[in-house]
């Protein structure tokens, strides 16, 4: 594979300050150190990183351009992510997996007199993906949350974590009815879940700055709507959904002092499972969110509001439920939240 790609041998001596970072993930790891491997893109723009399991030389693969666009620390704790799944697939597991291989590719070979080898290939892949596919997002998981323990700082993994996302051009959130069939989880699930095993959370501010301007996505935030006196109000813990305001203005509605025709309902973010900007009918931006139990509201926005609005579901995704209607995601055990604990006072 590496020859395929064209891969370089990434020496010691050309990683500069990340060297350093690097070395105290390795003291940290439970393997031997794997050899690093660079992916030269010539120009191009593909920021990513990939453990090769081996049972006697295992590799990591870095593309030049991400080593380029992070800074040492995000670029160790993509690192330490793969090497969270190296720690995991070694000697048995490697060979279970081999074995899946070779007993996939038998069975192809023994059916295919009887019903043709162009329909049971097709077939056989197709099991394969599933049967990795269904362990592959709890190792993503679990490869989060080593890196979390190999680091020791929640959020340098999730800068790291929003730069590739951002560099790849991948949404933050997904769709919570599509999001379990994904091998990895979304952005947002990605990050609520390093928080919690660190214990921490997001300030209350969300600071970036966006084609030059600085994007202030602090809480309670007032947002009218594309439809004539409608308006959103995310609070600390809660939001809201105003209709029939008497102002088309959000700055002239106070919220203490509404008339009888405006409607309001509010929902707590623990009891939403999903809270993120979708396209509507023909392209139009609308906030969708969707409640434990299933009920979901489309809120169609204007256009010139999107961006802040995206900064400031940043602030409340920590607090959206882990359960849906569909069952219960699993969440960290108390042991995995000490373990980490200890690793964050040590480092």
């Amino acid at each position: 594979m590496l020859a395929l790609l064209r891969a370089e041998p990434l020496r010691d001596e050309s990683l500069g300050p990340l060297r350093e970072r690097l070395a105290e993930i390795d003291a940290r790891s439970l393997i031997a150190k794997p050899s690093l491997w660079l992916l030269p893109m010539h120009g191009g723009q593909w920021s990513n990183a990939f453990a090769l399991a081996s049972t006697q030389r295992p590799r990591v693969l870095l593309s030049s351009s991400l080593l380029e666009a992070l800074q040492p620390e995000e670029v160790g704790a993509i690192y330490a992510h793969e090497i969270g799944h190296l720690e995991y697939l070694t000697g048995l597991r490697i060979r279970r997996l081999q074995l899946l291989e070779i007993g996939l590719i038998l069975l192809a070979v023994l059916l295919a007199p009887w019903v043709g080898f162009s329909l049971v290939w097709p077939f056989v892949v197709l099991v394969a993906l599933h049967l990795i596919g269904k362990r592959k997002r709890s190792w993503e998981t679990d490869a989060d949350q080593r890196a979390l323990e190999l680091s020791g700082d929640a959020e340098t993994c999730i800068r790291a974590l929003v730069e590739v996302h951002r560099l790849a051009l991948l949404p933050r959130r997904l769709p919570h009815v599509s999001e379990g069939a994904e091998i990895h989880p979304s952005l947002a699930r990605r990050a609520q879940a390093i928080r919690r095993l660190a214990g921490s959370s997001v300030d209350g501010v969300v600071e970036e700055v966006v084609a030059g301007s600085s994007i202030d996505s602090r809480l309670p935030l007032w947002m009218h709507g594309a439809k004539a006196r409608t308006a959103i109000l995310l609070e600390n813990n809660r939001i809201s959904w105003f209709e029939g305001l008497e102002t088309d203005s959000v700055e002239d509605v106070d919220p203490q002092a509404l008339s009888a025709s405006t409607t309001v309902q509010s929902t707590r973010y623990r009891d939403l499972v999903e809270l993120r900007v979708d396209r509507g009918l023909w392209g139009a931006p609308v906030l969708v969110s969707i409640a434990v139990n299933g009920t979901k509201r489309s809120f169609p926005l204007p256009t010139d509001v999107t961006t802040r609005l995206q900064w400031a579901l940043d602030v409340v995704d920590d607090q959206l439920a882990l359960e849906s209607h569909r069952g219960r995601a699993s969440s960290p055990s108390e042991g995995s939240r000490r373990r980490i604990a200890a690793v964050l006072d040590l480092s």
